[in-house]
């Protein structure tokens, strides 16, 4: 079969050696990781309780909803908020207003590395650096991006920045970090704090392909 690549269904379907690519782009995200010694995490893309969010997409699966951010089951389902970081990938959902904008990386449902951290506040922020520092040393292999401060609504419930490439309609933020506080521990009552980092896959992929980048 030759090389096939379309975005027609609102996520990436890729066949070829353009898929090889992608797979190289996963592997060398793990690699980059090894060095935090992380808890791998085998994510679900449902999530048992809803997490209110404008992009919700409504599903009619029976005992889980689909999730918009990768780390929601895992803080669906931790109890323990010890030190200790976390890695896994996850397929996310989301209704995208500006899909028609940008088709390439604007898309409904994609795939994101996910970094977990929990512990102290002395621990979290100390880690959060460490692996921020890490993924700008591979994101800037990739990307001419650079963290911002985030302008959406996450904000509003604790701190993010977003690695983000090109201008205008072409602005696209390839991974984001978050520093949760106690937003999600708080829910269980549990000791410590959290934040994580998340890198999407496809859109990091097609940013190899711009010039501006």
């Amino acid at each position: 079969m030759k090389d096939i690549k379309s975005t027609k269904s609102g996520a990436l379907f890729v066949c070829g050696e353009e898929a090889k690519r992608l797979f190289d782009i996963k592997r060398e995200i793990e690699e980059t990781l090894k060095v935090l010694e992380y808890t791998h995490l085998w994510l679900p893309s449902l999530v048992e309780s809803s997490f209110f969010h404008p992009q919700n997409v409504d599903s009619g699966h029976k005992e889980g909803t689909l999730v918009h951010a990768a780390c929601l089951p895992f803080f669906d389902q931790i109890e323990d908020y010890t030190n200790n970081i976390y890695f896994g990938f996850n397929r996310v959902h989301r209704l995208e207003p500006l899909r028609n904008l940008n088709k390439q990386t604007r898309l409904e449902s994609f795939e994101v590395a996910e970094i977990i951290i929990t512990g102290s506040e002395e621990y979290t922020t100390n880690k959060y650096s460490e692996v921020k520092e890490l993924l700008s040393s591979l994101l800037s292999k990739y990307t001419k991006g650079e963290w911002i401060e985030a302008d959406d609504s996450f904000i509003q419930k604790y701190e993010k920045e977003e690695w983000v490439v090109g201008n205008g309609v072409e602005k696209v933020s390839i991974a984001s970090a978050n520093r949760h506080g106690k937003h999600f521990s708080g829910r269980k009552n549990a000791e410590g704090t959290s934040c994580c980092f998340g890198i999407g896959i496809e859109r990091l992929y097609e940013s190899l392909d711009r010039g501006e980048y």
